[in-house]
């Protein structure tokens, strides 16, 4: 994981926090790139992002995703 987002990170390509889990087990947390380029301040695992409805389109591919596997249905 670490070299497949570094490769991004260093073509400038990404800049930011990975986490995964599964289940409670965060199981691969690393930063990436900077959080401020004026003034060259690093991210931290801990930096916070303004996001706003970034995540939106994620979450839906998230969902369509599990879908598709037969693990969510989008009928009640």
């Amino acid at each position: 994981m670490s070299t497949y987002v570094r490769s991004y990170a260093h073509a400038g390509l990404f800049s930011g926090v990975v986490l995964v889990s599964k289940g409670n087990a965060v199981v691969y947390k690393q930063a990436f790139g900077l959080a401020d380029r004026a003034l060259n301040v690093p991210n931290t695992v801990e930096s916070k992002f303004h996001i706003a409805s970034l995540s939106k389109p994620i979450t839906a591919v998230a969902i369509l995703r599990l879908v598709e596997q037969g693990k969510l249905s989008l009928e009640r």
